[in-house]
């Protein structure tokens, strides 16, 4: 090697390398994933945690309700309607984030159109505002029909938007333009209305408009319905502590000796009478073959040969 020759440099490539080389993709991948579980649990428990939690104290309350102290039986009923209505809370948020996935495609380009046709209108009651060659009576009756068309247009806008999003979406505009073109994908599971009809939310979200509550109706806090009504929430409590009183009863009630004594009769009744049906099931076969085989026997007796005879 010659002194004036340079020592050989080390590539950026290669540097660039070996600087990250302790950074190994799946580690870090393992790491991001681990905080993004870390992250779900501190949000709550899943579905399936506490369907299996509520599972295991049911078994748990009806296997031993005899042994268990009063004061742990108490802690556990009450673990139980926690977990219930956490498992109701639970599923909600699911269906409500399924819906969201579902409809955000069709909310999106209705929210578009609502978006276009307001802004269309406003253009149009702003140009009339100024003309001042129109007659005064016509350009009043102009604007009033205007100004309900741009009523209602902000109302269709206020509904693609605030619609509730835990309950299915219907759609606003008719679908003659969508009978010429193929339905995407997203737009298969969206109920149509036919042109001048409006949808039983509409009028909800116009009220909330009235009220302020149109955050609340999104986030389905005013418990609201598809029909624009006000669900009944009373029937689910009730079948909520039915059916955990129904489970500390079940174990208490004995069957008595009696009813154990005529199932045990029954059953013998009805061994009884399988025992004889197939007793006559087997003589009505041996009668059929015997009169098969005189007819065979007759039939071999008339014959005057055949050609395989």
């Amino acid at each position: 090697m010659s002194l004036h020759e340079p020592e050989a440099q080390p590539s950026l490539k290669k540097r660039r390398r070996d600087s990250f080389s302790n950074a190994d993709p799946k580690r870090v991948k393992r790491l991001h994933s681990g905080t993004q579980r870390l992250h779900y649990h501190d949000i709550g428990p899943s579905v399936n945690e506490l369907k299996t939690r509520i599972r295991d104290v049911k078994r748990l309350l009806a296997k031993r309700i005899d042994d268990l102290p009063a004061d742990v039986r108490v802690a556990k009923e009450r673990e139980l309607a926690e977990c219930q209505r956490d498992l109701e809370k639970a599923e909600v948020k699911k269906q409500r984030s399924k819906m969201i996935q579902k409809y955000h495609f069709v909310r999106f380009l209705e929210r578009k159109r609502a978006t276009k046709e307001l802004k269309r209108l406003k253009g149009q009651l702003h140009k009339l505002e100024n003309d001042d060659r129109l007659d005064p009576n016509a350009r009043e009756n102009s604007i009033e029909t205007l100004n309900r068309k741009i009523s209602a247009s902000e109302i269709d806008l206020n509904y693609t938007i605030y619609s509730p999003l835990t309950e299915k979406y219907i759609s606003l505009y008719p679908n003659e333009r969508r009978k010429q073109q193929p339905m995407e994908p997203e737009e298969s599971n969206v109920i149509r209305t036919n042109s001048g009809e409006k949808p039983p939310l509409w009028y909800t979200v116009k009220q909330s408009m009235a009220d302020g509550t149109l955050e609340l109706l999104r986030d389905g806090k005013l418990g609201i319905g598809l029909s624009g009504e006000k669900k009944d929430s009373n029937n689910a409590d009730v079948s909520l502590k039915s059916n955990t009183m129904s489970l500390l009863v079940h174990r208490k009630q004995k069957k008595p000796k009696s009813k154990i004594k005529v199932d045990g009769d029954e059953d013998a009744k009805r061994s009884s009478a399988r025992s004889v049906q197939e007793g006559t099931r087997n003589e009505n076969k041996r009668t059929s073959k015997e009169d098969v085989q005189g007819e065979d026997d007759d039939a071999e007796s008339e014959s005057d040969g055949g050609f395989f005879e």
